[in-house]
């Protein structure tokens, strides 16, 4: 899970974690490409925000390395529409979710990504 907003990241991770979800969180998209390089095991989702200093939603998306078993990215967005046009988001795989959202639309969202077919490489 990936937000530079300190708060609404550990809101987040909460939720995710008492609802049987393990989470690693990171603040930038460098940290979050960094995690995912290291991380032994299986990383099923990337929940990250569109708009980041330095690095965007979208672009930490495409940067994570790639598994045959990882599923298409959830996005939190607010206001972000030039951001996703510029990054040709809108129209892909990405599910968009958002702020502000409560408990239950975060989960709804999470459940349906991870219940798609695995993405076949």
């Amino acid at each position: 899970m990936v937000d530079d907003e300190s708060a609404l990241r550990e809101v987040t991770r909460r939720i995710l974690t008492r609802n049987g979800y393990t989470v690693v969180t990171a603040s930038s998209g460098a940290e979050a490409i960094e995690i995912a390089t290291s991380h032994i095991g299986r990383i099923d989702l990337l929940l990250t925000d569109v708009i980041m200093p330095v690095m965007q939603g979208p672009t930490v998306a495409n940067e994570v390395p790639q598994t045959p078993t990882r599923h298409p990215c959830a996005l939190h967005v607010r206001h972000a529409q030039p951001v996703l046009e510029a990054e040709a988001v809108l129209g892909t795989e990405f599910r968009l979710v958002e702020k502000p959202f409560d408990q239950a639309i975060l989960l709804e969202n999470v459940r349906k990504v991870l219940d798609r077919e695995v993405i076949r490489l």
